[in-house]
C-alpha cells in the first residue's frame, strides 16, 4: 500500500505506512530480515520526496550496510540502495559523493544484470543531472541519451519511464540554450505524461516546470507563469507547502514576475522561498544562491544597489563552495557587479 501511495505521490502517507511496516517487522522478530531492509530503502526515498534528509540518510544507510555485510557478493539490493543514497546528496548538493555512489551503482548493476538493464535508466538520469548540476553538460548529454535509448528499448515510446528521460534530454539542451530542441523534448513527454498520469502527479508537474522554463527563455512570459503556476499548485498539494521542491517553483515563479515588473509580488516570493530553504536545505547550498541571485535581480530593477550588492556577494560565496571560479553562474553575478559599479 504504501509502494502504491508513493507512486501516486501521496509521499505523506507512504510515509506513514512504511514506518507501521517496520514497526511490524521488527515486532515480528524480523528485524534482521532483508524484507525489513527493502522497506526501510523506500521509506527512505520517501523521505528525501519529503526533504526529511536527516532520517532519510539515516535509513537508507542502514540498508545498505545491512546488505554490504548480509551478501557475500554484489547483489542488486547493494546497486538500488546506493543509487537512493546517491539520489540523495544530489538533492542537499553534495555531488562527489552522489556521483561516487551512482557510478558504483552503475558498476554493480552492470555486473549483475548486463549494460541494458532497466535500472540503469535511473541510474544514467541522475548522473546526467548532476553532470548538469555541475555544468559539465558533454557527460551530461552522454548519460541522457544512454538513459533514453535503454528506455525506448524496454519500455516504449508511450511510457512514464520513457517521457521521463525525455525530460533529462531536454534539460541539457535547455542549459545549452539551444531552446527549440528543448521544447521539442518537453512537449513529447508532457503529451505522454497527461495521457498515463493523474494531474496532481508530481511527474506531470516536472514537465510543466521544465517547458515553462523553455518559454520563460523564449520571453513568452506569460504563458512561463501559467505552467509556473500550474506546477505550484501540484507541488503543494503533493509535496506540502514548505517543501524544498515547491520553494523552487516558488523562486522560480518570482523570477518570471520580476521579468514582468511585477516587483511586489515578485519580492514576497523570493522571501517566501528563501525561508523554505533556510528551513530545509544546507548553509551553502546552490538552491539559497539562486534565490539571492534572483533577489539581487529584483533589487538592480528598483535600483536598490546596496542591497543588491549584498546578496550577489551572498551568492558568489555560496557559489563558489560548490562550484569553480569559472561556473556560469559566478561569471554571471561578477558581471551584475562590474555593471552596479558602473552605474553607481
Amino acid at each position: 500500500m504504501a509502494d502504491v501511495k508513493a507512486r501516486q505521490s501521496g509521499f505523506k502517507d507512504a510515509e506513514r505506512l512504511y514506518l507501521k511496516a517496520d514497526s511490524l517487522y521488527i515486532e515480528a522478530g524480523e528485524a534482521d530480515s532483508p524484507f525489513r531492509y527493502a522497506s526501510l530503502h523506500n521509506l527512505g526515498e520517501v523521505q528525501v520526496r519529503l526533504a526529511k534528509y536527516t532520517e532519510a540518510e539515516r535509513n537508507l544507510q542502514k540498508a545498505l550496510s545491512f546488505y554490504k555485510s548480509y551478501y557475500t557478493g554484489p547483489h542488486i539490493n547493494q546497486a538500488s540502495t546506493g543509487y537512493s543514497l546517491g539520489h540523495l546528496y544530489s538533492q542537499v548538493g553534495d555531488y562527489a559523493k552522489s556521483n561516487q555512489l551512482l557510478l558504483k551503482a552503475v558498476e554493480t548493476q552492470i555486473q549483475l544484470t548486463g549494460p541494458a538493464s532497466a535500472r540503469l535508466v535511473n541510474y544514467y538520469g541522475s548522473l546526467a543531472l548532476n553532470y548538469i548540476r555541475l555544468d559539465q553538460l558533454n557527460e551530461a548529454q552522454k548519460y541522457a541519451a544512454d538513459a533514453l535509448t535503454i528506455a525506448e528499448t524496454i519500455y516504449g515510446k508511450g511510457s512514464i519511464t520513457y517521457a521521463q528521460r525525455l525530460n533529462t534530454v531536454g534539460l541539457v539542451y535547455l542549459k545549452k540554450k539551444q531552446y527549440d530542441k528543448a521544447l521539442e523534448y518537453y512537449l513529447e513527454a508532457i503529451h505522454i505524461k497527461e495521457k498515463l498520469l493523474k494531474p496532481n502527479n508530481t511527474a506531470l508537474a516536472v514537465a510543466y516546470y521544465n517547458y515553462a522554463v523553455v518559454l520563460q527563455g523564449l520571453g513568452q512570459l506569460h504563458n512561463a507563469k501559467q505552467y509556473f503556476e500550474r506546477t505550484l499548485e501540484i507541488d503543494r498539494q503533493s509535496l506540502g507547502a514548505d517543501n524544498p521542491g515547491t520553494a523552487i517553483d516558488i523562486n522560480r515563479l518570482a523570477t518570471v514576475l520580476t521579468e514582468l515588473g511585477d516587483y511586489r509580488q515578485a519580492d514576497l516570493l523570493f522571501k517566501k522561498a528563501q525561508k523554505i530553504y533556510e528551513e530545509k536545505l544546507p548553509e551553502n547550498h546552490f538552491r539559497r544562491g539562486e534565490n539571492l541571485l534572483g533577489q539581487a535581480r529584483l533589487a538592480i530593477e528598483q535600483n536598490e544597489f546596496e542591497r543588491a550588492t549584498q546578496q550577489l556577494n551572498s551568492a558568489k560565496s555560496i557559489y563558489l563552495h560548490n562550484f569553480n571560479s569559472d561556473y556560469k553562474k559566478v561569471q554571471e553575478i561578477e558581471q551584475l557587479q562590474k555593471e552596479i559599479k558602473e552605474a553607481s
